[in-house]
């Protein structure tokens, strides 16, 4: 089951939002990031070293894994 956005947030738009923002940037770049938030985060992260870039890479999927792994968890203690 995927997660659902809870509530909206600066750094996490709802769905309609993200939706409306992604049909205004069709036909405009081939690789696009349409929400504004995250089009100036990936402005950053492209102009710092290649280095810092994969350890932020690292430790943000580091976290979503440790994450999946509680729930996996987690799911097995109710069954």
């Amino acid at each position: 089951m995927l997660d659902q956005v809870r509530h909206a947030s600066l750094m996490c738009p709802s769905p309609e939002t993200y939706a409306k923002c992604a049909l205004k940037s069709i036909g405009y770049e081939w690789n696009v990031s349409p929400y504004w938030v995250h089009d100036a985060m990936m402005y950053l992260f492209i102009r710092l070293p290649f280095a810092v870039q994969g350890m932020i890479c690292n430790s943000m999927h580091h976290a979503i894994r440790k994450k999946g792994f509680a729930k996996l968890a987690k799911a097995k203690q109710e069954n």
